[in-house]
């Protein structure tokens, strides 16, 4: 549950099908170990098997990769899904600089 681990969380919306979100998982696997580093927990959606939730976030493309800082939006990762370094400076604040989505 959400309310069991506050602040941020970075989530991934995609289908373990999918080749993109496959290519991403490579990159998130090990980020996603170090919730020290980010200060924020990191979650995982399969829109196949969660379609409702994928549909109430408005995930259209995937893999879709959101930044929620607690607030009612969310930041939308649109960088190169294969790049640690890219993926490692949204975390890290540059998330800012995304678009904001509900």
């Amino acid at each position: 549950s959400l309310d069991a681990h506050p602040g941020p969380w970075i989530v991934v919306f995609g289908n373990p099908r999918c080749a993109w979100t496959n290519a991403l998982k490579i990159i998130y696997e090990p980020i996603s170990n170090e919730i020290d580093r980010y200060e924020c927990n990191f979650g995982w959606v399969d829109c196949d098997e969660f379609p409702r939730v994928c549909a109430h976030f408005g995930v259209q493309d995937l893999p879709d990769v959101r930044y929620f800082d607690g607030g009612a939006f969310g930041y939308s990762y649109t960088g190169d899904l294969t790049n640690w370094f890219h993926l490692d400076e949204f975390l890290l604040g540059e998330y800012k600089n995304y678009k904001r989505v509900p």
